[in-house]
């Protein structure tokens, strides 16, 4: 984030908040670069900047997901001239990439997972029809809106056709699921357990194994067997899933977000 950016985010936050203090970037920040924390009344605050769009859709998905039992912080949308960005009050707690950082052991890693399908499985029951009229309903367009802001058009583009075609699906197997539960948006307690699930960015209409790919490529990453996220999913949640295709997702997605990683990184050197 440039230091005139963070001057414009800053009066953004101070219009609404003028006592707010200790404004800062999280020290694990996403590849958008458009959060800052701040301490509000001894409350910490997370202010995301972004596509107006995309923050309405997010504060409604959020309190869909409260109503649903899924646990995610309560958004709400605001305006700041030109600049658009939403708040929420940070969940207590470490991320589970923070927590893996500090040596969590396997079993308690899995332990998340599973409390974590349980909230994959509730999504489930989100019909799409709930996104009606929302610009970035679906996830092929949520995925051109990031990865142009991150890389570049044209890699928004094709990345945008490859989820639109690998995403396709029965519509019976579609609903409203996030669609990066990935260590770095989940929030877990002191004593290991699942409290909070972030980034509702890329919460959109998605196929169930276009999801679970998505969230199993990081368990894949990690030394986990697969089959084990399968197991679990299908007794919590009484469904089948497409296990050759999820799996084809999950690595597919790690191989993608490779590349778009390292495109990034030479994009910020130059």
């Amino acid at each position: 984030m440039s230091e005139d950016t963070f001057i414009i985010y800053k009066a953004a936050i101070f219009d609404r908040y003028p006592n707010a203090k200790n404004l800062c970037q999280p020290l694990v920040r996403g590849s958008q670069q458009n959060v800052i924390f701040a301490n509000v009344d001894g409350q910490q605050m997370v202010f995301k900047f972004g596509n107006p769009d995309i923050i309405r859709k997010n504060a409604y998905i959020s309190r869909i997901y409260a109503e649903n039992g899924i646990p995610c912080p309560v958004i709400t949308a605001h305006q700041y001239k030109n600049v658009f960005f939403e708040e929420y009050k940070q969940i207590p707690g470490k991320t589970l990439y923070e927590r893996i950082g500090c040596g969590m052991d396997a079993e308690k890693i899995k332990q998340v997972y599973r409390e974590t399908l349980v909230a994959f499985a509730k999504m489930g029951q989100i019909k799409p029809g709930v996104l009606d009229g929302f610009p970035h309903k679906h996830m092929h367009i949520v995925a051109d809106e990031h990865i142009t802001n991150v890389n570049n058009a044209v890699l928004g583009k094709l990345c945008m056709a490859l989820v639109y075609l690998i995403n396709l699906g029965n519509d019976d197997d579609k609903a409203v699921y996030h669609t990066d539960i990935t260590p770095k948006n989940i929030v877990v307690s002191e004593d290991g357990h699942l409290v909070g699930i972030l980034d509702i960015d890329t919460a959109a209409v998605s196929d169930v194994n276009y999801a679970f790919g998505a969230m199993a490529a990081k368990y894949i990453q990690l030394g986990f067997d697969i089959n084990e996220l399968f197991d679990e999913y299908e007794k919590i949640s009484e469904k089948k899933l497409n296990k050759t295709r999820a799996s084809v997702i999950a690595n597919a997605n790690n191989a993608v977000k490779k590349m778009l990683w390292q495109h990034s990184k030479i994009k910020k050197a130059r």
